[in-house]
């Protein structure tokens, strides 16, 4: 996902951001960044490398089990080293092969770079950062000289004396002071000189058994490197810098090399909360965070995020604005508001009749006021999940009280039972207009017609069981051969359309009657003539219900039944289905944590789908219930899969931030204000008009694979050269481009809509980073923790100072104008909503 989410972001770039991406140096490394950050890491990523088949194996989460294999190289010629020449945070193959350095950037074994420098016949390569820069440097040991390239150019930038012919060099930090200090290993001694000079100020005694290779890297996560020798397939430790193992483990075999690859996963309070609320809300805030983790200082965070979860199942849903019946057609002298509450409502619904009531403008300037400012957040992030699974679109018909009602449908139901949401959804007339199951008549031999098909495919194939048949944990069924297994037939689908006819409009005025006005303020209602079958609904004199026995999937449907009670036998057994809970669960995943779940993590959520139990189910909701939605929404959100540290080394976990919650994220995170507007004119720009979806499928297909992998990214279906554009517009138009009033200069951003009563427009209080804007160091910490967590890479930290430290903002040191302040502030923002790094969820 990361490599790809690269390739589009380097074909994305507009002559506009030149600038800018220059300045962020936005290479491969960059976006595979995995959070490290300011709290202690797990112990180290560790890997090693084979030189007898120039394969290298990794570890990233310390388990001392494979997490990723990379064969990369000549076998018996290449040396195999890792380092971040980028600054991104995470190490990558490097190979030295006669002098020449060949750079895997993207661990993808393919050559992002080749470097020319050193070539002697007793060249021994080391790879570390030698000038504190973020980023990692060239180094050669040649006969006890040390040189140094730290532009990675292979000029030479600095030279060391220090050692002699057959000295084993080690470059390590362990004073803590990040800066690395020489080291050179002879024969279970290490004499080091941490002022890079020729004084040895560093004697350890540590090895020593012929054929031991030192190592040098943080093991225990405390900011100092450990030393280490690895032998034989096991490395021993010492952490104290003694001659006493402190700890050993084994990972790899003889003639392996070991390797240090990087900081371990990382896990803070802050981090593992930011995680957390970044699954459960419409984006992190910083001074939330913090409340959060402060209080769950506990060694199970899940205790501390079970109760957040149930606080907000407690709360009052933040509904959309009630919005009045209105006409299909647009009568001549509209005018706003036609709403239940008359005049006083011009506050809610402006003064543009066509726009707010006959568009979709109401209903979205109210989900982004809520997504941005409600208490219920979950209930609400919840709600526009299941709005992109079950689909209706304003696309079909753009009144806005139909669809205004629908989503308030969804919202009532989001966290009741799957059941309830999949019958609701089916009697709403939105749904009915949308896949054509009102006025959808039985079959007329007469005129040669037959029941519509749309709505008894998509329940089927979208709503509930999907197209193939699932083993529990979301893994596809296989017949004999080997390939997929149909869930149903055509012959199916038309069996079930028969089950969805004879619902018509419930009448605005007078008696039921067949093909009724529209109206998508009550549930569509049966006709079922005079004579119906018992407790069927009295409408006219024909039936248009087809009441003969039916037989969908083999499910026996009994003849003469009511529409309303043949439906709900149909949605009983699609409820029922054992493909619905891991097809239903895997979505849900999808949507609010990650886009390529375990199979484990699909299982474990379909089981709450399939019986909740005491911990997962909802208030009164015995224990055993099926679909209970509170109980498979609280194990999405608990499961070890979504609140585990984020391995290093692999980086298929997360997701790519669809725009909608690119916007959000980005407005929490800056305690912005906000009516609504902005938001939503921006994010159709991006290929996600809310509520306005291009088909049933959603704006994104939900099986879309990225190119070139077999990583599901759903939302890389609609990010390419032509919707970057619109994504980089926002951020700057919110940050470097937008207006700052003189009244109140440090909130920044797009002015009010005139034509709505009490508009404030959207705009980013930067009171929270001008104070900090004095000193670079802490500015950049500063955002680091509003919008990225603590976990910027060092590699981008340098190339946001070097983008603020420049004479137009106040150089490097000072004093600042009050301009130059919030300038600073306002670029810092802009460059890190730009980077793919947060544009990526973890």
């Amino acid at each position: 996902m990361l490599q790809e989410f690269i390739g589009a972001r380097r074909r994305a770039v507009s002559p506009v951001f030149v600038h800018a991406f220059a300045l962020l140096g936005l290479a491969a490394g960059l976006v595979a960044a995995i959070p490290q950050a300011y709290g202690q890491a797990m112990q180290a990523a560790i890997g090693v490398y084979r030189p007898s088949v120039s394969k290298f194996f990794f570890d990233g989460n310390f388990d001392k089990l494979v997490d990723m294999k990379l064969t990369f190289g000549t076998p018996g010629t290449d040396v195999g080293l890792l380092g971040d020449l980028a600054g991104a945070g995470t190490r990558s193959p490097v190979l030295y092969r006669n002098g020449l350095w060949l750079v895997d950037s993207n661990k993808d074994a393919s050559i992002d770079q080749t470097i020319v420098f050193g070539g002697g016949p007793t060249d021994i390569p080391l790879i570390a950062d030698m000038d504190g820069d973020g980023r990692e440097d060239l180094v050669l040991f040649r006969d006890g000289l040390w040189y140094v390239s730290a532009a990675r150019d292979g000029n030479v930038s600095a030279t060391y004396g220090f050692g002699a012919p057959g000295d084993v060099p080690v470059l390590g930090d362990v004073n803590g002071t990040g800066t690395k200090g020489l080291f050179i290993y002879r024969n279970g001694v290490w004499y080091g000189t941490t002022s890079r000079n020729t004084v040895v100020d560093k004697l350890f005694f540590f090895g020593g058994v012929p054929g031991d290779i030192p190592a040098m890297f943080d093991y225990d996560g405390d900011g100092k490197d450990d030393i280490a020798i690895f032998r034989n397939g096991t490395w021993y430790v010492s952490t104290d810098q003694g001659a006493t193992v402190k700890t050993f483990f084994v990972f790899g075999t003889t003639g392996d090399k070991p390797l240090y690859a990087g900081t371990g996963a990382t896990t803070t309070t802050f981090l593992d909360t930011a995680r957390f609320l970044t699954h459960a809300t419409f984006g992190p805030v910083v001074g939330d965070i913090a409340a959060a983790a402060g209080s769950c200082q506990t060694p199970n965070m899940n205790v501390c995020f079970n109760a957040f979860i149930d606080a907000q199942y407690a709360m009052a849903p933040t509904t959309l604005p009630v919005m009045a019946y209105q006409p299909q057609n647009q009568p001549g002298n509209c005018t706003s508001p036609l709403t239940p509450g008359g005049p006083a409502d011009a506050v809610l619904f402006g003064t543009n009749c066509p726009r707010d009531l006959y568009t979709q403008f109401v209903p979205q300037r109210f989900f982004f006021k809520n997504a941005l400012h409600a208490p219920d957040q979950l209930r609400q992030r919840v709600t526009w999940a299941l709005s992109q699974i079950l689909v209706t679109s304003a696309a079909n018909d753009p009144i806005g009280y139909a669809n205004r009602n629908y989503q308030q449908l969804l919202q009532k139901y989001a966290l009741d039972n799957f059941w309830n949401l999949l019958f609701y959804v089916s009697v709403d007339p939105l749904m009915g207009n949308y896949l054509d199951m009102v006025n959808n008549a039985k079959a007329d031999p007469v005129k040669n017609t037959n029941p519509n098909e749309n709505y008894a495919r998509e329940i089927m194939q979208l709503f509930s069981i999907g197209l193939w048949e699932l083993n529990a944990d979301g893994t596809l069924m296989l017949d004999g051969s080997g390939n997929p297994i149909p869930t149903y037939t055509q012959n199916d689908i038309t069996e079930m359309a028969k089950v969805m006819t004879g619902w018509t409009y419930y009448p605005l005025t007078g008696a039921i009657k067949w093909n009724a006005p529209i109206n998508y303020f009550v549930n569509m209602t049966p006709c079922e003539g005079s004579a119906p079958p018992a407790g069927g609904v009295i409408c006219g004199t024909t039936n248009w219900h087809d009441i003969t026995a039916k037989a969908p999937m083999g499910m026996p449907f009994a003849g003469n039944q009511t529409a309303d009670t043949d439906l709900r036998v149909a949605v009983n057994a699609l409820f029922y289905h054992p493909n619905t809970a891991p097809f239903i669960s895997k979505q849900l995943i999808q949507h609010l944590v990650t886009s390529n779940p375990s199979p484990g993590y699909v299982l474990r959520v379909a089981q709450q789908f399939g019986s909740c139990t005491a911990l997962y189910c909802g208030a009164g909701v015995p224990v055993g219930t099926r679909g209970d939605m509170r109980a498979v929404v609280k194990a999405v959100l608990l499961d070890p899969e979504a609140l585990a540290p984020r391995n290093p080394i692999t980086s298929s976990f997360g997701k790519l931030k669809e725009p909608v919650l690119l916007v959000t994220n980005l407005l929490r995170a800056v305690n912005s204000t906000s009516d609504g507007v902005y938001p939503l004119n921006q994010v159709p720009n991006m290929d996600e008009n809310v509520y306005t979806s291009p088909t049933v499928f959603n704006y994104y297909p939900a099986d879309y694979v990225i190119p070139g992998t077999s990583l599901a990214g759903p939302q890389f279906g609609i990010f390419n050269a032509t919707t970057y554009f619109p994504r980089a517009n926002f951020m700057y138009n919110l940050s470097l481009g937008a207006s700052c009033p003189a009244a109140t200069p440090n909130l920044c951003g797009q002015n009010p809509d005139v034509t709505i009563v009490g508009s404030t427009g959207t705009r980013i209080d930067y009171n929270l980073l001008t104070p900090y804007a004095n000193n670079t160091t802490n500015l950049i910490q500063q955002v680091n923790n509003m919008l990225l967590f603590g976990t910027m890479p060092p590699g981008m930290k340098l190339a946001i100072k070097n983008a603020i430290d420049i004479p137009a903002l106040g150089g490097p040191a000072g004093p600042y104008t009050a301009q130059q302040l919030l300038d600073r502030s306002r670029t810092a923002v802009y460059l890190v909503t730009v980077s793919p790094k947060y544009q990526l969820e973890f």
